[in-house]
């Protein structure tokens, strides 16, 4: 459960770097993987509070992010609350 801090949909994904305590993580809505959820998704704007599941997985080469401490994961999701 987190803010979301930025939304980036990029054709067919939609990326969410999602905010809490700890810092960013990158949620990715796939409509391959979930498409009711990749289109809720659409709706989700800054600052919304979101609740997610899914797989945690390494995120595929080249796409590692240094500068964040989660910057070798991102959670694909497969399940969405939108709280506002």
């Amino acid at each position: 459960m987190g803010w979301v801090h930025r939304r980036r949909d990029h054709g067919g994904v939609i990326f969410v770097d999602l905010r809490d305590r700890e810092g960013l993580t990158q949620v990715v809505f796939n409509p391959e993987v979930s498409p009711e959820f990749h289109k809720k998704a659409h709706r989700i704007r800054s600052e919304f509070v979101l609740a997610v599941k899914g797989k945690v997985r390494l995120r595929p080469e080249g796409m590692v992010n240094p500068d964040l401490k989660t910057g070798e994961i991102e959670v694909m999701v497969d399940e969405l609350e939108i709280f506002n």
